[in-house]
């Protein structure tokens, strides 16, 4: 494995296990966009996407801005099955 996808992997799997929504959503906003040799966080990368048709975009992490109301508003059950759903259509399986 090479140190780029060693690195978003590591960071991928401590975010994977964390309880809730946030840390599948921060995950999955990983796996998709992070580069650990580009300039910036995890978060400045993720700031920065553009792909306005990620069924997640709304949710995603930004630094500064609380989204807590639109992630408190997914309930427990089928939202985090379809999180999973987009994961592995989008990566995979990655997260």
């Amino acid at each position: 494995m090479r140190d780029r996808d060693k690195a978003r992997s590591e960071l991928i799997s401590k975010w994977v296990k964390k309880d809730g929504f946030r840390g599948r959503i921060n995950a999955f906003c990983i796996s998709c966009i992070y580069d650990p040799y580009s300039d910036g966080s995890w978060r400045k990368q993720v700031e920065k996407c553009t792909s306005i048709n990620c069924p997640l975009f709304d949710v995603r992490p930004l630094p500064g801005i609380s989204t807590s109301t639109e992630v408190s508003s997914l309930s427990t059950g089928s939202e985090m099955a379809q999180i999973d759903a987009i994961s592995d259509q989008f990566h995979g399986g990655v997260v």
